[in-house]
């Protein structure tokens, strides 16, 4: 074996010894997870009670979910209101009425004007059937609907703090 060749198996060898040793070891600090900025479990006193109120373990959530849907898109659909607040509140306490198991809906729904479209200039009437969704005046309309007696639910709707 030649000199060349022994010095370039040599330099193999040390370099995957060292590759080997260094993968062993680590200069990081050992990873610490943080604490959850919110509670691990759902808190007891948070937990709709009386007799009116089944045990959660006892409600069909996935059926409870479809009936609130169906509710909110129904009524939604059917109640007349002159503002969406009104629209909004009538959502709410009619899944309340609907559902013993729920104590609070929250709702939010953009509040976006729609304006009539002047079509005179193209020798027209509009008759209230072509509208303009304008940008500005534009928010966000929320609220919640509470059953009476309902307890305090608590940091489970504060928003999530920044880290």
């Amino acid at each position: 074996m030649s000199d060349r060749t022994m010095q370039r198996a040599l330099t193999a060898l040390g370099l995957a010894a060292l590759l080997g040793a260094g993968g062993c070891m680590s200069l990081a600090p050992e990873y610490q997870r943080p604490a959850a900025p919110v509670p691990a479990a759902y808190p007891n006193d948070a937990v709709p009670t009386g007799a009116a109120a089944p045990a959660a373990a006892d409600v069909d959530w996935q059926a409870s979910y479809v009936a609130i849907r169906q509710t909110l898109l129904a009524t939604f659909a059917t109640v007349h209101s002159l503002a969406l607040q009104q629209t909004l509140f009538e959502m709410g306490r009619r899944v309340l009425a609907r559902q013993p198991e729920v104590v609070e809906v929250r709702l939010s729904a953009p509040n976006i004007h729609h304006f009539a479209y002047d079509l005179e200039r193209f020798g027209l009437d509009n008759n209230g059937e072509v509208f303009h969704a304008d940008d500005r005046p534009y928010g966000l309309i929320e609220g919640a609907v509470v059953r009476d007696g309902a307890p305090d639910a608590g940091p489970l709707w504060d928003p999530y703090p920044l880290i």
